[in-house]
């Protein structure tokens, strides 16, 4: 039985080249074989490492300039932000520039002036700017729930979102402006979003999102998800979690027996 090639520790830890493996001594016929996986066209990474929007960040850089950014959906996983798959990886290069063509990377040209930040030492487009791009392939719910998450994480402020998508001119920007302006503070998840923009776009009144409940002496209640202040009406999501999880259900039941035996306070 064939004794397989010893993989040299440097090709554990990260993407490499077709190159960099033959320099070490391994060939294309080891490259393919199960212990390594194949990201785009020449670049490999050993299989032990799991896939992540880092990895794939570090994958496209090698076959591209130092001046490339994660864009779009790769912008916002790198920014821990909830976003549709898209199917490729995303980066963004300047302009004037070569297009690439690589199966698995599309790589979009921008402005020399387009926003960068930096996320564990991987360049990015700006909170901003990753909003401003994702306008152009996502839809108004989803472009919402990527604004509200990057408020919470305290990436921008809901004005400075709307600032940014007033300015924009590029792709999308009408849909950037009205997903904008339907950014909100607080949101602890995207069902809540969701939720939220179910009711609104519906036609109902805008609840507060996640402001603390009283009773009708002022005694604090709770901190609910949606709250329609006037109407005295708690709307909360539940997701499978509280179902699932036996001491999460009988919280949930605890804390709606307070709402219910409150005077003037209603829950949904």
């Amino acid at each position: 039985m064939a004794v397989p090639t010893p993989i040299p520790e440097v090709l554990t830890q990260h993407p490499f080249r077709s190159a960099d493996a033959a320099r070490l001594g391994l060939n294309r016929d080891v490259l393919r074989g199960s212990r390594f996986r194949r990201i785009f066209r020449d670049v490999y990474v050993c299989d032990t490492i799991l896939d992540s929007a880092g990895l794939r960040f570090d994958a496209a850089r090698l076959l591209l300039p130092a001046s490339a950014a994660a864009s779009h959906h790769l912008a916002a996983e790198l920014y821990a932000l909830p976003v549709p798959g898209s199917g490729c990886t995303h980066m963004c290069v300047p302009r004037p520039g070569r297009q690439y063509e690589i199966t698995g990377l599309r790589v979009h040209r921008v402005g020399a002036d387009t926003p960068t930040a930096t996320v564990d030492s991987r360049r990015v487009t700006s909170p901003a700017t990753t909003f401003l791009h994702l306008a152009e392939v996502l839809g108004l719910v989803d472009l919402v729930v990527v604004g509200d998450a990057t408020v919470r994480r305290g990436l921008l402020r809901p004005a400075e979102l709307v600032a940014a998508a007033t300015a924009w001119r590029g792709r999308g920007a009408l849909l950037a402006r009205r997903a904008a302006d339907l950014v909100r503070p607080r949101v602890d998840s995207p069902m809540e979003t969701r939720l939220r923009l179910l009711l609104v776009l519906a036609g109902l009144p805008e609840p507060e999102t996640n402001q603390p409940a009283h009773d009708g002496r002022g005694r604090w209640l709770a901190r609910p998800d949606l709250c329609f202040a006037r109407q005295r009406l708690i709307v909360e999501y539940d997701g499978r979690h509280h179902r699932d999880r036996a001491d999460q259900w009988v919280r949930d039941l605890n804390r709606r027996e307070r709402w219910s035996g409150a005077a003037g306070a209603s829950s949904s």
